[in-house]
């Protein structure tokens, strides 16, 4: 989608000098907070605005958590079907829980466990100056003023093989970030169509940047 571009980006100054891996971060796990704290923020070329720093709702009809719904619900799904599959398999089998135990599962457990305790915790916030993605096993912290255009584009990641023109991408949206005319998409932030409209240029409005959809 490079190349695209509308209009209040063309008469926009361009970006800082710097490339946007310098402004990525990437943190350990960590949970959305549940109280969020309101955050003055000057849109750009407009008034200041309040935005919520929990990731929580930017109007009072959707809510930003929205963001990462296909994800965290998908996680959970296989997160859970793991733990279980591979224990009731084995006593549907005929073996006995103890002889279970025996076989030292927990190493084959473990992704499970680690899939489905990570999955809650995936969605997108605006904290001060920064825009955080949680994503499947890792954070990125990204600086709001090197941000020049927010993206939608069709979901193409690990639930689909990296496709886009199957069902899932058609109906299932990510969202990705434009910055020194490099755009990076993330995958973890699947959300349905209906979220997408409804939110994402919500998350461009707040930034004060441009949005374009595919």
């Amino acid at each position: 989608m490079t190349g695209i571009r509308s209009s209040a980006r063309q008469n926009r100054p361009g970006p800082p000098t710097g490339r946007i891996s310098a402004a990525i971060v990437e943190t350990g796990p960590e949970s959305l907070p549940d109280e969020p704290v309101p955050v003055p923020r000057m849109v750009k070329g407009g008034e200041p605005s309040v935005i919520p720093a929990g990731g929580r709702a930017l109007t009072p009809s959707v809510s930003v958590r929205a963001v990462g719904r296909v994800s965290r619900v998908t996680g959970l799904i296989i997160g859970i079907g793991w733990v279980l599959l591979l224990p009731l398999g084995f006593i549907g089998a005929g073996g006995e829980p103890i002889e279970l135990v025996q076989l030292l599962t927990v190493p084959w457990l473990l992704p499970g466990v680690l899939l489905a305790v990570r999955a809650p915790m995936i969605g997108v916030k605006i904290d001060g100056s920064t825009l955080k993605i949680v994503s499947w096993w890792r954070n990125y912290d990204i600086d709001c003023d090197l941000i020049d255009e927010i993206l939608l584009h069709h979901y193409s990641g690990y639930l689909n093989n990296w496709g886009d023109g199957d069902v899932m991408g058609r109906y299932v949206k990510v969202l990705g970030v434009e910055s020194n005319d490099r755009d990076r998409y993330f995958p973890a932030t699947a959300m349905t169509n209906t979220v997408a409209e409804a939110v994402v240029p919500q998350i461009a409005r707040a930034l004060g940047v441009p949005f374009t959809s595919p």
